[in-house]
């Protein structure tokens, strides 16, 4: 019985991971066919539930239609599950520099070399 019950969890666990990866190649593959609308009004809504990278790509189609409100929501939310990924300060920087809040963008440039901290 534990048995079962541990392969029914790996199992899960696995089509999790493989679910959280095929969102994300999905709206990569949309994001690199420009297909920005669709990104926006199919995933937009559900963003929080999605990996970081997922997210990035649902904010950079808001940044590709000038959306600035939503695509610094939006790296935030990536930047939140992932601290390490550099994309999407970067994102955040170009867009706050673009509104014209220059120390905001040097802060969000600045932590796209910034090293992890890790707590031990």
């Amino acid at each position: 019985m534990k048995n079962l019950l541990l392969t029914i969890i790996i199992c899960l666990f696995t089509l999790s991971s493989y679910a959280q990866e095929k969102i994300t190649t999905e709206l990569k593959n949309a994001y690199g066919e420009e297909k920005y609308d669709l990104i926006i009004s199919e995933h937009s809504t559900k963003a929080s539930e999605y990996p970081a990278k997922a997210i990035y790509y649902i904010g950079m189609a808001y940044y590709m239609k000038a959306d600035d409100n939503n695509v610094i929501k939006l790296m935030d939310l990536s930047i939140e599950k992932d601290k390490t990924d550099p994309d999407a300060y970067f994102i955040k920087g170009m867009t706050f520099n673009y509104l014209e809040q220059f120390d905001k963008a040097i802060e969000s440039f600045n932590k796209v070399d910034e090293p992890v901290k890790v707590n031990h």
